[in-house]
């Protein structure tokens, strides 16, 4: 084993790959045999040491944009003198601070340090790659011909360590898991890019990752492979498939709907959760419990619990119970909420919801994470409320007088939906202790939302990944729908590497395609067994409600459309006038940004359930009041 210390291991790059140490040097390539860096190690490193330094490298982005916008053409002379004074940071760090020594097992720092110092170099480096990059474009591939060995054997090892701290600060590995990196670039992939240094001579390994389709150009590939490397980013578990805490036990039939089968608190270290990007001192569990199919047989069912790290008052009385129902994740097990590091919908629900004090429990759905034989049907609300009954069910036997028997559900989109149909399911079988839901830009009626966004998109895309989902979520229960009978060729060919990811994978592969571009024959959508679907699955139709809902809508929602929401609202008020229910309507706000703002109205509304605040028996419908600019 050979430790580097001191010579040229401090201009050195090092990285690691393939379960291989390597060191590009900077003026020149050398292989070093070794698994551990022998550094200087700083003898205290303070959080305004690490903001002194993200304070530079943010102004030395802001100088490097300066140079690319006022200079369109960059000259050779110009980059390097430009890539000069950005090395001036890096040689000035002391050595303690310089990447190879955050890359020893032995560097002495706290994980959140590190952390911190890790960023502080990722920021540099793209400020680096993103010089190079303004240069490619703008110069012919001779170009790159014309640079020494040196300039590219510096910005591999760039790409190399971009890479390595990417899997370290977000995939939580060592070394690599992934080998590659997208940069975002108009017309270029990061693939793209490596593969012409590779042409050159430069030392790099570059793991292909995908088989694109012929009808995806570059620009198409580099946009996907950036939307998965994003979402892979953030899991929790590279493969939920493999692994242990969702698998089913052997003896998973001997458990009955509402049983813990498994439960693991997730460990934190100075309140700070591992793995996870959940708010300080916040406590998080994830458990499998056993919810129920459409014909009532018990399934697997996974989600999360987060507990604040106190309640309201301080006091030691129990927590109020809020389940919070997501929006769309994905379709894959890999999509669970349990399984993303800020647990998917992050300061938009369950985070907000956590720091009012509330125990915060979150089913995935089943599907989604657990493994059960039809996998995860989207946008069955009547299967999505049995999840949250049963999961409430399962932590009021862990954590019994902890949490109030009392509990309201909020939900957004597809969980806004979910909480929907909770309220009506609450009236035909009581949880107990029921207070009321919060249903924002709730996705009831797919079979009117999906032809609603056909229309309204004209000859333009679509935007449209909601309808993939659904045929592909019903195809599963009904073998006489096919979904090569309907999709394109170009959706047919690229829902495989669809499967890898979850939402933003599938919104970025289908979202720019236009209507003939994602069918070539919608009748599916007026089928008789989809319809059924709808009005069984989905839990479809107007029904009495058990306790008050709060509904909010953007105008502006271009997922979940006001006059669709409205309409159900109207319908359920009109068909039970003793119906309690509230409807916020947000001018020119979209589907995610109407949620948010809402805060201001559902979060005292919530509370006032839990405080017995009295609520006039009527519908009520209002439109907000913007407040600002001044």
């Amino acid at each position: 084993m050979v430790a580097r210390q001191n010579g040229t291991a401090s201009s050195t790059v090092w990285l690691l790959s393939n379960g291989n140490c390597q060191a590009l040097g900077h003026l020149q390539q050398d292989i070093a045999e070794t698994s551990t860096v022998v550094s200087e190690t700083p003898n205290y490193v303070t959080a305004s040491m690490i903001r002194s330094q993200m304070w530079k490298v943010s102004f030395m982005s802001a100088e490097v944009y300066k140079r690319i916008r006022s200079i369109p053409s960059l000259s050779w002379n110009e980059f390097e003198r430009v890539s000069s004074e950005l090395d001036t940071w890096r040689q000035e760090l002391s050595g303690g601070l310089q990447l190879q020594a955050l890359a020893s097992h032995n560097n002495g720092l706290p994980p959140e340090q590190r952390r911190g110092l890790l960023q502080v170099h990722m920021v540099y480096l793209e400020n680096r790659m993103l010089l190079f990059q303004h240069f490619l474009q703008r110069h012919t591939e001779s170009k790159l011909l014309q640079m020494n060995a040196n300039t590219r054997q510096i910005y591999a090892a760039f790409a190399h360590q971009l890479a390595w701290i990417i899997s370290i600060i977000y995939l939580d590995k060592w070394p690599f898991v992934r080998n590659w990196l997208v940069i975002e670039m108009p017309s270029k992939s990061w693939s793209a890019l490596v593969a012409s240094l590779i042409t050159l001579g430069v030392s790099a390994t570059v793991t292909a990752t995908n088989s694109f389709p012929d009808n995806c150009n570059a620009s198409c590939q580099a946009s996907i492979e950036r939307a998965l490397a994003q979402e892979q980013a953030g899991w929790v578990s590279a493969n939920v498939s493999s692994d242990s805490f969702y698998a089913n036990p052997a003896n998973i039939s001997d458990y009955a709907a509402g049983d813990i089968v498994r439960w693991e608190d997730v460990p934190s270290q100075q309140y700070t959760t591992v793995g996870y990007d959940t708010p300080p001192a916040t406590t998080l569990s994830r458990f499998l419990y056993m919810s129920e199919d459409i014909d009532g047989n018990p399934i697997p069912a996974s989600a999360f619990l987060l507990l604040p790290f106190t309640n309201q008052d301080g006091s030691g009385k129990p927590l109020r119970t809020v389940v919070w129902t997501h929006g769309t994740a994905g379709i894959t097990r890999q999509c669970a909420p349990s399984n993303n590091k800020g647990l998917y919908y992050e300061w938009e629900g369950p985070f907000a919801l956590v720091q009012q004090g509330y125990a915060v429990i979150a089913p995935d759905y089943a599907g989604q994470g657990s493994d059960i034989p039809m996998g995860f049907m989207y946008e069955s609300g009547a299967l999505h409320a049995l999840d949250v009954s049963f999961a409430l069910q399962a932590v009021r036997s862990r954590l019994q007088d902890r949490i109030t028997h009392e509990w309201v559900v909020v939900g957004h989109s597809e969980g806004g939906m979910t909480a929907w149909r909770v309220n009506e399911r609450e009236k035909r079988n009581a949880t107990g202790g029921f207070l009321g839901a919060v249903s924002g830009a709730p996705a009831l009626r797919p079979l009117s939302l999906i032809p609603q966004s056909w229309r309204l998109a004209g000859d333009g895309p679509v935007h449209d990944v909601v309808s993939i989902f659904v045929l592909q979520s019903i195809s599963r229960l009904f073998p006489s729908i096919k979904v090569e009978n309907y999709v394109s060729d170009i959706v047919a060919s690229r829902i495989p590497i669809a499967q890898q990811g979850c939402l933003g994978t599938g919104s970025t592969i289908y979202g720019n395609l236009t209507l003939p571009q994602l069918y070539k024959n919608i009748s599916w959508i007026n089928r008789p067994d989809v319809i059924e679907w709808q009005q069984s699955y989905n839990g479809a139709g107007t029904h009495e409600l058990a306790a008050p809902m709060l509904v909010l809508q953007g105008t502006a929602d271009e997922l979940v459309y006001a006059n669709l929401t409205e309409w159900d609202y109207d319908q359920t008020c009109s068909t039970f006038p003793s119906s309690v229910m509230q409807l916020y309507i947000y001018p020119d706000l979209n589907h995610d940004f109407a949620f948010i703002a809402g805060q201001a109205q559902y979060l005292p509304w919530i509370r006032d359930r839990f405080e017995n605040v009295s609520l006039s028996a009527a519908c009520n419908k209002t439109t907000v009041t913007v407040s600002g600019p001044v």
